[in-house]
């Protein structure tokens, strides 16, 4: 896969991973990314903000996969993905840095797909 730093209006192609550059938060509309300058906030939700547009922009095509992250990041965003179908993933044990966090988005009854409890197995 190729890797490349997300720029403003760069259409998204497939078996692309895009890293979003420094204090920046992204989006995507109409299958291009948008950055806006990050919003000092207390509570900083950047998967959430870039899943809520990936749900809208994608539809039933929308996926979302969370390996870790911070707090509750993500919940909202799955949130909007799982509406009308879509699918999200999220970690087993061995490949979670941050259990809690992973616990409460599972807790959510976010996770569609997960393994087995107590098996440190990924999901196929």
């Amino acid at each position: 896969m190729r890797v490349l730093q997300a720029r403003e209006g760069l259409a998204v192609e497939p078996n692309h991973v895009y890293v979003i550059p420094p204090n920046s938060d992204i989006s995507l509309s109409k299958g291009l990314l948008h950055l806006k300058q990050r919003e000092t906030a207390v509570h900083h939700m950047p998967v959430d903000y870039f899943f809520q547009s990936l749900a809208e922009d994608r539809g039933s095509k929308a996926i979302g996969v969370i390996l870790s992250g911070t707090a509750s990041d993500g919940t909202q965003g799955l949130k909007a993905i799982q509406g009308g179908g879509r699918h999200h993933f999220c970690a087993g044990r061995s490949l979670r840095k941050v259990r809690r966090d992973a616990a409460q988005r599972r807790g959510s009854g976010m996770c569609r797909l997960r393994p087995p409890p107590g098996s440190d197995r990924p999901v196929n």
